[in-house]
């Protein structure tokens, strides 16, 4: 009977239940910023590796596009030369 008690009254629960949360938040890391800097630092350099290759072949599709309509066009035309 001691422990029925203890627990909290209906009125406690809802009170509880309607708190508002706190609008506040912290977050504390403890790291070696050292190693995280060197390791931003790759990222950062594959990137910009990674862009420079999408870089290219966005190049090289254009390139290839141009010279597909080319070679389109000069077998047209030496076409309508032949007829």
């Amino acid at each position: 009977m001691a422990q029925h008690y203890s627990l909290p009254t209906y009125t406690e629960l809802r009170k509880r239940r309607n708190e508002k949360p706190s609008k506040s938040l912290s977050v504390s890391i403890n790291m070696n910023t050292d190693k995280m800097q060197l390791k931003l630092r790759a990222i950062a350099k594959h990137t910009d590796a990674l862009a420079d290759e999408l870089d290219r072949i966005d190049n090289l599709v254009t390139i290839n596009e141009h010279l597909l309509l080319i070679m389109y066009f000069s077998s047209c035309s030496s076409s309508t030369k032949k007829a």
